[in-house]
């Protein structure tokens, strides 16, 4: 159970987007608060105790998708976030995948490092 105890959330953004800093804020929201629902209460113990929350960034929409689909193939709790586009984007857009809670194994298995902070 110690493990449970050091879990960090993740949001990655597609960098190829242009948006107003408060409208990412809001995409980024989403997706934290997604994966949380997702990932069941034996994650959700880790709300109770100082945690992680790590912001990063991926190439465009491909890439991002790829990582969702290896969270689905990992059983990872995950929520892509997708804007319906009647503010900044003119049409339904892909924002962010929200990641996590995750053990650093998890993470590890994701090549979470390997991307830039957002």
């Amino acid at each position: 159970m110690s493990e449970l105890l050091d879990l960090s959330m993740y949001v990655v953004m597609r960098g190829d987007l242009e948006a107003p800093a408060g409208k990412l804020l809001v995409q980024a929201g989403h997706a934290f608060l997604g994966a949380f629902k997702v990932a069941g209460p034996v994650r959700q113990v880790h709300y109770s105790y100082p945690t992680r929350k790590v912001s990063l960034r991926i190439p465009g929409l491909d890439e991002l998708l790829q990582l969702r689909d290896r969270c689905e193939a990992l059983g990872l709790p995950h929520h892509l976030v997708t804007d319906e586009g009647r503010t900044v984007f003119e049409t339904a857009t892909t924002t962010c995948l929200g990641i996590g809670p995750l053990t650093k194994d998890e993470a590890n298995k994701l090549n979470l490092r390997g991307l830039p902070k957002f």
